[in-house]
């Protein structure tokens, strides 16, 4: 995907918005372990952190049996975004991830995962494993050249 040269924001005064390109994109999902999945839960969507790790270009993450889970096995198309925002100096990067979602379930798929480097926050059973295979990444970064007034 070509990168859009630094332009500044849809008429937003001092605000400068940066295209990542595929490898930035990568580095910097790779940065964090916390990043939120999108599904549609009863033709609704619905987004919720997760742990994940970033695995050949795909994305790797453990979860309950639960709701989210459900729907992934019945409509697999996700999106799946990790930010990194900093209030103080008004500075911050986005990355989205659109693709397929499937639950792993062949025995050498399952022993990959466990062997990666995903360690849950949540609590109860988080023993299910979904790769994120993607079909388009996209991220930005954004700045405010000036400050804003306090008054």
């Amino acid at each position: 995907m070509p990168v859009a040269p630094p332009t500044p924001g849809d008429g937003a005064p001092g605000v400068w918005i940066e295209w990542l390109d595929a490898i930035e994109c990568w580095d910097r999902l790779d940065s964090v372990g916390v990043g939120r999945l999108g599904v549609i839960v009863d033709g609704m969507p619905e987004i919720h952190p997760v742990n994940f790790v970033v695995d050949d270009r795909s994305i790797v993450l453990r979860m309950n049996p639960g709701t989210m889970l459900q729907a992934i096995e019945r409509a697999p198309q996700a999106c799946f975004e990790v930010d990194q925002i900093s209030d103080i100096d008004e500075t911050g990067w986005s990355v989205l991830v659109k693709g397929m979602a499937v639950r792993l379930v062949a025995a050498d798929e399952l022993a990959h995962a466990a062997a990666l480097p995903v360690y849950p926050w949540a609590i109860g059973d988080q023993s299910e494993w979904v790769r994120l295979g993607p079909s388009e990444i996209t991220g930005r970064r954004i700045e405010r050249r000036r400050r804003r007034s306090t008054a």
